[in-house]
């Protein structure tokens, strides 16, 4: 009958009620891990907040492309967002991953930036058949000048045929983590 009652109440209040009774003593029933816990838990706490606020991440824009010839030259156009404007003008370089080789990537070096797309003829044929002309800030032309007519990709040679699509991808600077979670474009509401 006395193993029973031992194993209906704790060890810790069996040794509490056979102990020396003080006033105002207080059971202490949780383990030691919940103390370590709790300093592990509230250290994490400020080591992510610090990190959300003094980390940069960079920011990248990417836009669909199009080969097409000037003279006897390939020229890469491509519509960027037109909210990342004025960040465009400070980058020399784009990186353009072609549809009919989507594992390589060209590095390539910006030739020019136009100021609005001239029509929906010539955004359609960047974008699409149906793109939203609609959206506030205009869209960004950018042209790129490869450097030659053809570029190496598995081992051969291949010439930019005009029509090739593909993706442009530019990095346009940095910001704080935490304005990429809670910002006006963040992650949460």
């Amino acid at each position: 009958m006395a193993e029973a009652n031992d194993e209906l109440f704790r060890k810790e209040a069996l040794e509490h009620l056979s102990g020396a009774r003080e006033l105002g003593s207080v059971l202490r029933l949780s383990p030691g891990w919940v103390y370590r816990a709790s300093w592990l838990m509230g250290s994490s706490a400020i080591l992510c907040t610090a990190l959300a606020v003094f980390v940069r991440v960079p920011v990248y824009v990417s836009g669909p492309a199009v080969i097409r010839t000037e003279g006897a030259r390939p020229v890469v156009i491509a519509v960027l967002p037109g909210e990342h404007r004025s960040r465009l003008m400070e980058v020399s370089s784009l990186r353009l991953t072609l549809q009919a080789h989507p594992s390589f990537a060209l590095e390539l070096p910006l030739c020019g930036m136009g100021e609005q797309i001239a029509g929906t003829e010539e955004l359609r044929a960047l974008r699409g058949p149906e793109p939203d002309v609609s959206a506030a800030p205009a869209p960004v032309p950018v042209r790129a000048c490869p450097l030659a007519r053809t570029f190496e990709v598995d081992g051969g040679q291949r010439e930019y045929e005009p029509g090739m699509r593909g993706k442009v991808e530019l990095g346009v600077g940095s910001q704080r983590l935490l304005s990429l979670v809670i910002g006006k474009d963040g992650l949460l509401p």
